[in-house]
């Protein structure tokens, strides 16, 4: 018997904050370090719950036996909600529509600040849909 199971690698990277320009020097700030990296309610722990709890592994994709790991680009705005979803490495309908539905619907973050100011950052974030035979 197929039990499924979710394995995030929840490590987030690829992290850029989008600011217009650098009014000091005129030039593009699109990577730039930032002072307060925006924060999912209750932290990366609290991330790791929500995806455990509100992904859905599809049950077409379960009983292809079907696993992969669907990367999802999306943008923090500067008022901590959640935007612009989107799968980078489309590979199966099923996974990467169950992957951006969690994203999209994720609650809104606490902002990223740079110069005390809330900025957008841009998070990619890899979610393993994995199946595990049971013992």
């Amino acid at each position: 018997m197929i039990k499924f199971v979710f394995a995030f690698a929840l490590s987030l990277f690829c992290v850029k904050a989008f600011s217009q320009n650098n009014e000091s020097t005129g030039k593009d700030s699109s990577k730039v370090k930032l002072e307060v990296m925006p924060g999912f309610p209750g932290g990366q722990d609290g991330l790791n719950r929500y995806l455990i709890k509100h992904t859905k592994y599809p049950r077409a994709a379960r009983k292809k036996k079907l696993e992969r790991k669907v990367m999802v680009s999306f943008i923090i705005t500067n008022s901590g909600k959640v935007d612009s979803v989107f799968v980078i490495n489309a590979i199966n309908d099923e996974l990467d529509i169950a992957a951006v539905k969690v994203i999209a619907e994720m609650p809104d973050w606490r902002p990223g600040m740079m110069n005390g100011k809330p900025v957008k950052v841009h998070y990619i974030i890899p979610i393993n849909f994995r199946l595990a035979e049971e013992d």
